[in-house]
């Protein structure tokens, strides 16, 4: 089994990405500056190596390091470019420089989504784009040719066991909204792959993430290889009429969700049942730690204007949880037919948005030992 583990590089400073932030930001303020907005709420939280810079080789190497002993095989790094500009990108260059025959190596999916401004967000006004995407045709052959040189064409750039590399598309169906219809995207993958091909670095596995946000999952015949998403069901919202091959309870408005573990994991198991039949290629599952956004804003609101201060907020948090949604998609991948068997891990680092496996001083190594110990 294939385990990726999806990695935020907003964890040193950035003068793109944080321009308006003095030098020693990072989205690490947010984690220290968290507060409990009701009894039990689990804030802050600390990580047990310290509020490290991922700008930093060593740091890097290290990280890198210990993924591979708990049986990570690839960190895939979210990456960002807006209009011919590459943002937070020194970790996944640290990271390519200090991988080695005995860590996990980085892979790149594409964060094809405007940016917001949380740091921390006004949840009473309406949400601020830091971030435009653009889709111009030039900006996507820049960067490809720019990943490319970088990323693409590193030794330790991540390959499948077949020598594929791999690379993720974070939002199919926003490319598709944006440019207004598929044909942007085809030309997109078909250039990316006669590139590669091209400049004999290989060929490349595809791979379609937030699945369940495409209205017409005839979209991924046009290129993609593999799909899954970015975050299980149960622990997001499941957004009217933006999810249409789910019917499953929303979580919109709610901003302490107590939904059973039962019914949790039922949702969870459902996506993926309803997934593999309806996906045209092989869908994978994705193991959510946990779910908690309230860093990047000052106030919830049960009124949507903030982009995160409504975002729901899962009060289970613990290895004993995360074991089971461990277990619901290991029986799904021991039941499919197909090779190889990848599982996507939300998240290595997103402290900011309660989802990681890096440890904490509270729980310290648990989530790793249960990652560790799948088969």
């Amino acid at each position: 089994m294939i385990r990726f583990a999806y990695y935020f590089p907003g964890y040193h400073y950035d003068p793109q990405f944080y321009h308006q932030k003095p030098e020693t930001f990072s989205e690490w303020e947010l984690v220290k500056n968290a507060r409990p907005f009701f009894k039990g709420h689990y804030q802050p939280r600390a990580p047990l190596w310290g509020y490290e810079c991922s700008s930093d080789q060593r740091v890097m190497g290290r990280k890198l390091k210990v993924s591979y002993a708990y049986n990570i095989q690839s960190l895939l790094f979210i990456s960002y470019w807006y209009k011919n500009m590459e943002l937070c990108h020194r970790p996944l260059e640290m990271a390519l420089e200090a991988a080695g025959p005995q860590t996990s190596q980085p892979s790149i999916m594409w964060a094809n989504h405007n940016r917001y401004q949380a740091y921390p967000e006004d949840g009473s006004k309406k949400g601020e784009v830091q971030f435009h995407l653009d889709y111009s045709w030039e900006s996507c052959k820049e960067m490809i040719g720019t990943w490319t040189r970088k990323y693409f064409s590193h030794k330790n750039y991540y390959r499948l066991p077949n020598d594929q590399l791999f690379f993720s598309i974070y939002s199919p169906q926003t490319f598709v909204n944006v440019t207004g219809g598929t044909q942007t995207l085809r030309d997109f993958i078909e250039y990316l792959r006669n590139t590669l091909h091209t400049q004999k670095i290989g060929e490349v596995h595809i791979h379609a993430c937030e699945t369940r946000f495409i209205k017409d999952l005839s979209l991924l015949n046009i290129g993609f290889d593999s799909c899954s998403d970015y975050i299980s069901l149960g622990y997001s919202e499941n957004a009217t009429n933006k999810e249409p091959y789910l019917n499953l309870p929303s979580l919109h408005g709610q901003l302490q969700v107590q939904m059973s573990l039962g019914e949790r994991l039922l949702n969870i198991k459902q996506t993926y049942d309803e997934f593999s039949k309806a996906c045209p290629i092989t869908y994978y599952p994705v193991v959510t730690v946990g779910r908690d956004c309230s860093p990047r804003v000052e106030k919830l609101t049960l009124e949507r204007k903030g982009h995160y201060s409504t975002r729901p907020i899962i009060e289970e948090f613990s290895p004993s949880i995360f074991k089971k949604h461990c277990e619901v998609a290991v029986e799904y991948l021991r039941n499919m037919n197909k090779s190889p068997k990848m599982l996507f891990l939300n998240a290595w680092n997103e402290w900011t948005e309660g989802a990681y496996l890096e440890p904490d001083t509270l729980y310290e190594y648990q989530f790793l030992d249960i990652v560790k110990a799948l088969n």
